[in-house]
């Protein structure tokens, strides 16, 4: 996957410190602050993504990888430095809840007007007559 091969070799993670900083930053106003903040968890969405494809293949991993960034744009606006020190943990859990609902509303439901045991059963019991 050539995303993943890219957001890796140009994405660093970020130590408290520099986030703290660029939430400051951020809060001035600073687009490039946000921007800095949401592409250093980057690599966290890809892997947590991988983990939730492995098991559910009636999803696509871009699919996977797509929810996960507009989690992690949604807890970066919503992180707030003084309650958790690192932006990691919100965004693991913000992103892992987000693949979580996002499988729940995709799992194919199949709609039948009848029962399709008691439609056979009547099939049947045509033939047999």
């Amino acid at each position: 996957m050539e995303y993943k091969k890219s957001i890796t070799r140009v994405h660093r993670s970020l130590t408290p410190k520099e986030q703290k900083e660029l939430y400051e930053q951020m809060q001035d106003g600073d687009s490039y602050a946000r921007e800095v903040l949401i592409n250093s968890c980057l690599p966290l969405v890809i892997k947590i993504a991988e983990k939730f494809s492995v098991n559910n293949k009636h999803v696509d991993i871009e699919d996977f990888i797509q929810e996960g960034n507009i989690a992690l744009i949604n807890a970066i606006d919503k992180w707030n430095p003084d309650i958790s020190k690192s932006i990691t943990t919100l965004a693991y859990h913000s992103i892992t809840n987000a693949l979580i609902n996002m499988i729940q509303k995709s799992k194919y439901k199949i709609k039948t007007p009848y029962n399709i045991t008691a439609y056979a059963a009547k099939i049947i019991s045509k033939i047999e007559s």
